[in-house]
């Protein structure tokens, strides 16, 4: 499968347009990308790139194969200087850099490309730096400034950017999109909800023990009948750190959602497999689960170690078993 085949199918609009104007060599200097998820964006400027640098190039389309290509798709060719914020801000001296570098590499052979991630973040003197580069265009040299925020770049900028949309690809799509990508489509939502937009073979192995721990948890409490404290005592090896706390918090979420759509009729059975689960809850009691949960999930980002904040779920959950 072509590296670049998920852009022509969920950014046909943009594709097209730099398609064109490769074809009638009438290819404005500078470019303002926004709209996306982060990883399309980011994949779109690698495509963009690889239009203008593919030794195979047909008619627009990379082959994604060939030396360029794949230096490309590494973050490797030596033709791109990319700058990212220093901080929370792009800094003048960042984009002085980078015309100082362009000036000394000008015999590079080929398209060359500057790159500037979260445009929107320049200061407005990098913007007033910038503004003379993008002034004064060079042959075969291409600007990409990636953006979700086009709207606060300095207006000066703005105007002299050609601005390529692209679609935002929603909950379903990315879901799809997952789901081609190989993972079962429990994992594919569980990604979404945490953020993911792709998911590496570490990061699917990571949610789905995650995943795997969650459903244990819950189906020890509630058809088990295990005492919380108890059952918690498996989730060692899995929950070792903060970050695997937060993700298994939301996975909790996401599971006990999935039944509350159940519980409320709008679906007959769950996503998961845990209706067994589902005939042992109320809405009142999914409620207060997930009420805990949240809880949790605040005192464990104000700093409150992973255990304490699993210890909090387990004895609220207790008191609740034994009140009901």
């Amino acid at each position: 499968m072509d590296m670049f085949d998920e852009l022509y199918k969920y950014q046909p609009i943009a594709t097209k347009i730099v398609q064109n104007a490769y074809r009638q060599k009438r290819v404005a200097h500078a470019f303002a990308i926004s709209g996306a998820e982060e990883t399309q964006l980011h994949l779109f400027a690698n495509w963009f790139m690889a239009v203008f640098s593919c030794e195979n190039n047909d008619d627009g389309f990379p082959c994604g194969e060939c030396v360029h290509c794949k230096q490309i798709l590494k973050d490797e060719y030596i033709g791109t200087y990319i700058i990212e914020p220093d901080g929370a801000t792009i800094k003048k001296e960042q984009i002085v850099d980078m015309q100082k570098q362009f000036t000394t590499y000008g015999l590079t052979q080929g398209a060359r490309f500057y790159v500037i991630n979260q445009a929107h973040t320049m200061t407005i003197s990098a913007a007033n730096s910038l503004l003379k580069f993008l002034e004064e265009p060079t042959s075969n040299v291409y600007a990409l400034l990636v953006t979700k925020s086009p709207d606060m770049m300095p207006i000066t900028i703005q105007s002299r950017v050609q601005q390529l949309q692209l679609n935002i690809m929603g909950r379903e799509l990315i879901i799809k999109k997952l789901v081609n990508d190989g993972h079962s489509e429990r994992l594919a939502t569980i990604a979404y909800e945490l953020g993911y937009e792709e998911l590496n073979e570490e990061a699917a192995a990571q949610l789905a023990s995650l995943t795997e721990a969650a459903l244990i948890y819950l189906g020890n409490i509630d058809v088990a009948q295990i005492n919380p404290l108890v059952a918690q005592m498996d989730l060692e090896a899995q929950v070792k750190n903060k970050s695997q706390a937060d993700n298994f918090f939301t996975i909790l979420l996401i599971l006990l959602n999935d039944i509350l759509d159940v519980k409320s009729g709008k679906k007959e059975t769950t996503l998961f497999g845990i209706d067994d689960i589902e005939k042992k809850n109320t809405i009142k009691t999914i409620a207060e689960k997930m009420d805990t949960i949240i809880t949790a999930q605040k005192y464990l980002h104000a700093n409150v170690s992973s255990n304490l904040a699993l210890s909090l779920i387990s004895l609220r959950w207790n008191a609740q078993k034994e009140g009901e």
